[in-house]
């Protein structure tokens, strides 16, 4: 496959003696400008950091313009402001909320709060422009969350209709209505930019009690709005028992606070549309849960706005930590990080895999290094165009064994002694954890099990098609190479015209299933 790959340590070379174990990674990028992102990651600094890139992603700096502490955060970028999610300090099981909003974080002004709430778990922060109507412009803003004490966890998301307003107005939706005591801390929306938001959590059939907390009976829930929000997620009924969202999967062990490795999990989540026009019908989700003795990973997609689901596309065992990311050919992306290994020498692998039909997929292995360290609840996974964007935290150490597609550190380092350097080139900086980034860039559009393009061909139009009998009057192509004519005829039009009315008879099939869904 056409696919470029590059990875990055995202420390600066200014911050070369850090020794910090910077994990619970995060990516957010600028939808006007991709060369513009953001990461967040645990960096035990006040003011608190965000990595900022205005190069795509080649060099990094930190910028403390959080003001506040972070216990969890996470950052967006819309196409007029960064907004980022954190929890400020420590109460009892959670802490408070503020949400925090730049309009131009490399000035490193501080971020100025426009929200709050006194106690969550798990701040995720989801934002979109409208690009057309009467409200194009606007910033939609999501911070989901559990509100969360002693006694209960609720799935909530705090939603502002015009984010980028001098004062904008939260209204807070609670999604679970079955009337458990606790949802999963992982709340995560979805959002189409033709106004459709999903979000996905998790319900806990039976109680957990801190601080020890432990197995528990658990569903996986989908919940719909079809208004950016404004009708309280109310647009998506189990058909069996008549509340609001989709159970995806029940019954399944959470076990909340597990081990793996040298980390913990429970509530790992992830959801993603697909972004094309017309095409937000589509969507998947990725949870993990307890399979005999294994922690493994499950992926299923909904080609009816979530009223049905497939079974599992994509297991895979000793999994934490899922992403998922949908690009503009409607290729998915699903990220997660698998330990491997006898246990005196276990390691993190960080894959990504893709798929287009949820049958044939490719691999991408990232990094594998060793499970050294904590790494955190969550890395980061987004699109722009055809290209993926992530992060993810793992061992620091600079060898380039662990990085199967190269590496590049910022960072003092020596390659051949596989040694971390301090800011004088010295050999006495030890391994940690650091926060990488990497982009996935796919260069042509190509489906499983066939070419794209027109064969040598640089235009092909047609005229008078009637679709019933797939009748043509007209047919005209234009070469854009030097083929002579036995490739025109027999690698030209052989190929272009039977891939153009596949084209077309897709879209047209497309078009009737969504009238059909209308109806």
């Amino acid at each position: 496959m056409a696919i470029k790959i590059k990875v990055v340590n995202m420390i600066p070379q200014s911050q070369s003696n850090e020794t910090n174990d910077d994990s619970e990674t995060n990516i957010a990028v600028n939808p006007a400008d991709p060369r513009i992102i953001g990461g967040t990651a645990f960096t035990n600094q006040f003011p608190n950091v965000i990595f900022l890139t205005n190069d795509g992603g080649d060099t990094w700096t930190e910028a403390g313009i959080v003001p506040a502490a972070a216990f969890d955060y996470n950052a967006k970028f819309s196409r007029h402001a960064l907004y980022c999610g954190d929890i400020t300090g420590l109460l009892a099981v959670g802490g408070p909320l503020a949400v925090f909003r730049s309009f131009d974080p490399f000035t490193l002004a501080p971020m100025v709060q426009i929200d709050a709430e006194p106690d969550i778990d798990q701040p995720w922060m989801a934002v979109e422009t409208v690009t057309k109507g009467p409200d194009a412009g606007k910033d939609r803003v999501y911070a989901a969350y559990t509100n969360w004490n002693l006694v209960t966890s609720v799935a909530t998301i705090d939603i502002s209709q015009d984010g980028a307003v001098a004062v904008p107005v939260f209204n807070s939706v609670q999604l679970e209505n079955r009337g458990v005591t606790r949802n999963a801390p992982s709340v995560r929306p979805a959002i189409h930019p033709d106004g459709i938001v999903y979000a996905a959590y998790f319900d806990w059939r039976a109680p957990l009690v801190p601080p020890t907390w432990g197995s528990t009976i658990s569903d996986v829930v989908v919940a719909r709005d079809d208004k950016w929000g404004t009708n309280n997620f109310q647009d998506l009924v189990d058909p069996t028992d008549l509340h609001f969202g989709v159970r995806v999967a029940t019954g399944f062990n959470a076990n909340f606070n597990g081990v793996l490795g040298p980390d913990r999990f429970g509530s790992d989540l992830a959801i993603a549309v697909d972004p094309r026009h017309k095409h937000s019908r589509r969507v998947w989700v990725a949870w993990c849960d307890m399979q005999g003795a294994s922690y493994t990973l499950h992926v299923r997609e909904s080609k009816d706005r979530g009223k049905t689901w497939s079974s599992d596309l994509l297991t895979v065992p000793n999994v934490k930590n899922p992403g998922l990311a949908i690009n503009s050919e409607g290729r998915v992306g699903v990220f997660y990080q698998r330990l491997t290994g006898p246990i005196a020498s276990q390691r993190w692998e960080h894959h990504v895999q893709f798929t287009k039909n949820g049958v044939n997929w490719h691999d991408v292995l990232l990094a594998n290094a060793a499970a050294t360290n904590w790494t955190g609840d969550y890395n980061g996974i987004q699109t722009h165009g055809r290209d993926f964007y992530g992060t993810f935290a793992t061992d620091n150490t600079p060898d380039l064994g662990n990085f199967p597609h190269g590496v590049r550190y910022q960072r003092n380092v020596n390659f051949a002694t596989k040694q971390l350097l301090d800011l004088a080139n010295n050999p006495t900086i030890g391994p940690s954890i650091d926060p990488f980034f990497f982009k996935i860039s796919w260069h042509e559009e190509e489906e499983e099990g066939e070419e794209r393009g027109f064969g040598g061909f640089e235009r092909l139009e047609i005229e008078g098609l009637k679709y019933e009998k797939l009748s043509l009057k007209k047919l005209k192509l234009e070469r854009s190479g030097d083929e002579d004519e036995d490739d025109e005829h027999e690698g030209g039009k052989a190929r272009a015209i039977p891939r153009l009315l596949w084209r077309i008879i897709d879209t047209i099939e497309e078009e009737e299933e969504e009238e059909e869904e209308d109806k």
